[in-house]
């Protein structure tokens, strides 16, 4: 959907997830197990779509941006990193191994369910 007249969808969706953020923030405190508010967040938004049926013009601009700069998201944990590296050097190993097996478990998931995605919605290609 590009049209001139919906200038206003980035600005709207923009909105949008800030106050959904912002929900979030609220609710998820009340749930009876503890959940990061991102993941809460990013639920509800996947439920929506999920409900909605499509992804809107404006969220889908919004996350292009944000995909193409997703390398700035990772300053603050090398910042992090950086700044408490005494404090993390006892437990070096145990980070590793925990970022080696999650980063794994991700990989194998995400091909498995692309796998699965691309047999059941096979391309034009």
């Amino acid at each position: 959907m590009k049209s001139r007249n919906a200038w206003w969808q980035i600005p709207l969706s923009a909105a949008a997830l800030v106050l959904l953020l912002e929900i979030s923030a609220r609710v998820a405190p009340l749930l009876p197990f503890t959940l990061p508010v991102p993941l809460f967040a990013l639920f509800i938004l996947l439920v929506s779509f999920m409900l909605l049926g499509r992804v809107p013009a404006g969220i889908r601009a919004i996350s292009k941006v944000l995909l193409s700069h997703l390398s700035i998201f990772f300053v603050p944990a090398v910042i992090g990193v950086g700044l408490y590296m005494q404090q993390l050097l006892p437990w070096l190993s145990t980070l590793g191994f925990a970022l080696v097996i999650s980063t794994a478990v991700s990989l194998v998931v995400t091909a498995w369910l692309a796998q699965k995605l691309e047999k059941e919605h096979p391309s034009a290609d």
